[in-house]
């Protein structure tokens, strides 16, 4: 359709031959600061030198002031306290452009983000005389991106995290093996011998900071049971009781009647351990500890933008502290990965991230607020249902032969030192460095396998395919997954397809003995 069609069907239009006085609106009769006042962004008329000449309704009321107080005013000190424009500001630019101009600015007066649109005002000889502004407040907006950044980075981190954390594992485990067949030859109240239990207690050590790492990427080992909040709490705060200085007061406030959970009773005591210890430590003169539960609904929290709509309610745990507090700046960096405030005993900057791991898991948040010298208040906020716990079903233990144990892993390191043990403690050891070597093993040897030991991660085929493919040929054949890495989805799978058992390295030899004599006689 043309232009001069659209025109001449709007003349077709029926107009109404009167309209009621009460009800006239034409633009001759209505003043423009009307239009202005009604308005709900932030409208300013500045002249070229910044002075305020004018703002809307909507401004004052922001501001707590009237138009004519701000008058004459220079923006910059009205809106910002300074004696100069600030280095973001747009209407800098376009007195020196002469073109709309716009901006995310903090205005400071407010505390909040606004998206600042300058546009230029001429006279009527066309010359440069002032400039509208029109604000529009954008801090929810920007608090929507931020969070998208943050877990956009975080599963960035954490994806690595993983990867680092299976690697190092595995580098964990080929040293507790080595070190676990030197203290076999050395008589144990020997220098040697504590040495080297030393070494041992420092790998195992590495290992937790592995395990953070996992629980941090959202993908360590997760058991799912049903559980009161109230019942873990308890056994948190009995144990600070026993540990916290004098100085430091403690209070437990539980909910009557708080809804069962389902969750992992590890993760989450950790979890609430970790708040109530930070806590501890941002009061080094003393103060009052305070673990506190509560029911709670998105809509009756402050914290409602984070929290999932798809449930209803969430049981919380409140830990806070009349410590040191924190500023704005601190805050946005407390739950990321190796960050850490402390001083008189320097963390890894582990904790508070490992924290916000567990909370996603659980499908919850965490939350925090705090002021310089006022303190600390984290909220982890979980959420309940009426979901029936998953548990992984391992089948009973068999009665099998004493014959071979099989170990399937493709580090060198690994495999000959955890083979060494296992001989020089009575039995016999075949190895392979991958899937399709295991595979040859078990066809040729079919009948003196007793047990395989199985990496995850290896070359070519994979501990899934692997396990797979060995109980093709031994249906039965008893299977521990042995890995450096994480019990995820896939390991749990390969467990409800009849793999008996999952341990994580490092491991004392001590631990995998024990789990094989389960399944094989001698």
């Amino acid at each position: 359709m043309t232009e001069v069609n659209e025109r001449q069907n709007l003349n077709q239009i029926e107009k109404p031959a009167e309209v009621s006085p009460d009800r006239e609106l034409s633009l001759a009769g209505v003043e423009w600061r009307w239009i202005f006042d009604a308005i709900p962004d932030l409208i300013a008329i500045l002249d070229r030198e910044y002075h305020i000449v004018w703002i809307n309704k909507a401004m004052a009321d922001k501001l707590g002031v009237t138009p004519e107080e701000v008058q004459g005013l220079k923006c910059h000190k009205v809106l910002h306290g300074t004696d100069e424009p600030i280095a973001s500001c747009p209407n800098a630019r376009l007195i020196s452009t002469g073109q709309e101009e716009s901006e995310e600015v903090f205005i400071d007066r407010l505390g909040s983000d606004y998206l600042v649109t300058v546009s230029p005002l001429h006279n009527s000889q066309g010359q440069l005389i002032g400039s509208i502004h029109l604000a529009r407040d954008i801090s929810d907006r920007k608090k929507i991106e931020d969070e998208a950044v943050r877990e956009q980075k975080i599963e960035a981190i954490g994806r690595m995290a993983g990867g680092i954390a299976h690697d190092f594992n595995n580098i964990l485990a080929g040293i507790v093996g080595y070190t676990t067949l030197l203290k076999e030859g050395c008589q144990s109240n020997s220098s040697v011998s504590a040495d080297l239990e030393s070494i041992e207690r420092l790998v195992m050590r590495g290992a937790e900071l592995s395990r953070a790492l996992l629980i941090y990427s959202r993908k360590g080992k997760y058991t799912r049971v049903t559980l009161n909040l109230n019942d873990l709490v308890d056994e948190v705060g009995m144990v600070i009781r026993r540990t916290k200085s004098k100085d430091v007061k403690m209070k437990v406030r539980l909910a009557p009647d708080l809804p069962e959970i389902i969750g992992d009773r590890g993760h989450l005591y950790q979890a609430v351990m970790n708040l109530s210890l930070n806590a501890i430590e941002a009061m080094p003169d003393g103060g009052v500890l305070t673990i506190t539960t509560s029911l709670c609904s998105p809509s009756g929290t402050g914290y409602k933008s984070r929290l999932s709509p798809d449930s209803s309610s969430y049981v919380a745990v409140t830990v806070s502290d009349n410590g040191l507090g924190m500023d704005n700046e601190t805050r946005k960096f407390i739950f990321e990965p190796f960050f850490t405030t402390k001083v008189r005993r320097p963390g890894k900057g582990l904790g508070l991230s490992m924290v916000a791991g567990i909370a996603s898991r659980h499908g919850g948040s965490i939350e925090v607020e705090s002021e310089p010298g006022r303190g600390s208040t984290f909220t982890l906020f979980l959420p309940f249902g009426e979901e029936t716990p998953v548990v992984t079903l391992v089948p009973s233990p068999a009665e099998i032969g004493p014959g071979a144990i099989l170990i399937v892993d493709d580090e060198e390191d690994f495999r000959s030192t955890l083979g060494r043990w296992l001989e020089g403690h009575g039995f016999r050891v075949l190895s392979a460095a991958g899937g399709e070597e295991a595979l040859k093993y078990l066809k040729k040897k079919k009948e003196e396998i007793s047990l395989v030991l199985l990496d995850m991660v290896m070359e070519g085929m994979g501990g899934a395919e692997t396990f797979r493919a060995l109980r093709e040929i031994i249906p039965d054949l008893p299977v521990i997954i042995c890995s450096g890495g994480p019990l995820d989805d896939v390991c749990k799978e390969m467990l409800d397809e009849g793999a008996r058992d999952f341990i994580q390295k490092p491991f004392k030899y001590e631990v995998i003995e024990e789990k094989i004599r389960e399944f094989i006689s001698q």
